[in-house]
């Protein structure tokens, strides 16, 4: 009893870590490292596993689906590393959906755009409401 279960465990220990994914979404410059330091582009529709060592571009995404589990990953610009490893140092890197999306809005309306608070001052105008004594 012991061994299955300890077989049971070592079998999904080593699902999770030769895990599939499919590309799903590329933009920008994003590469696999084949060898040691030799570069090639990912493309849509190809499958990395876990451990792949990627490396995004500034201003890149790569959008990838995990096969077994369905969830969905986005790795934004700038990463370098094998695949877990980038996916376990980002906070909110998953997007989960049970059942089919039907409808997304889109819209300037549907959009959060009076949450952020911007300031700008000319040093000119903070200059004239200061008393300088000399």
């Amino acid at each position: 009893m012991k061994r299955t279960i300890l077989a049971i465990a070592m079998i999904m220990i080593a699902s999770i870590s030769w895990a599939q994914y499919v590309v799903t979404e590329v933009t920008g410059r994003v590469d696999q490292e084949v060898t040691i330091n030799k570069w090639e582009s990912i493309t849509r529709d190809q499958r990395l596993r876990s451990d792949s060592v990627i490396r995004t571009g500034i201003g890149a995404r790569l959008t990838i689906r995990n096969e077994s589990t369905s969830e969905v990953h986005i790795i934004n610009g700038g990463k370098v590393g094998m695949i877990m490893d980038i996916l376990s140092d980002t906070i909110s890197g998953t997007i989960q959906i049970s059942g089919t999306v039907t409808r997304v809005d889109t819209s300037v309306r549907a959009r959060t755009t009076g949450q952020v608070s911007t300031a700008s001052a000319r040093a000119s105008d903070a200059a004239s409401e200061l008393e300088l004594e000399e």
